[in-house]
């Protein structure tokens, strides 16, 4: 799993250009191997992991089941996790829970 460091834009952008980077997009194609669109993808994932941390105990959770929480609020988020068994999902069940709200 990346694990994404929290920076403001500033600090990001400084970063990039001392490890010889013009963009965002630029270091994770050439550093990461991934597309803009998908580290954006772990960004949200992070983000709602982020907003679990006091419903579960876990920090390997696939980012393929904290994407489909990332458009409900916090206490929505953790009201779903919690409505699953032990907080482990698949993302077929991630979506059925998440229609119940």
């Amino acid at each position: 799993m990346l694990r994404l460091k929290p920076l403001d834009d500033e600090d990001l952008f400084h970063s990039l250009l001392a490890l010889g980077y013009t963009s965002f997009e630029e270091y994770g194609e050439k550093k990461r191997g991934l597309s803009l669109n998908y580290l954006y993808k772990i960004a949200k994932a992070a983000e709602v992991q982020l907003s679990l941390s006091d419903c579960t105990n876990s920090t390997k959770i696939p980012e393929t089941q904290l994407r489909p929480l990332a458009p409900l609020t916090d206490e929505e988020r953790q009201q779903v996790w919690n409505h699953g068994s032990n907080g482990v999902f698949d993302l077929v069940r991630i979506r059925k829970k998440c229609s119940f709200l």
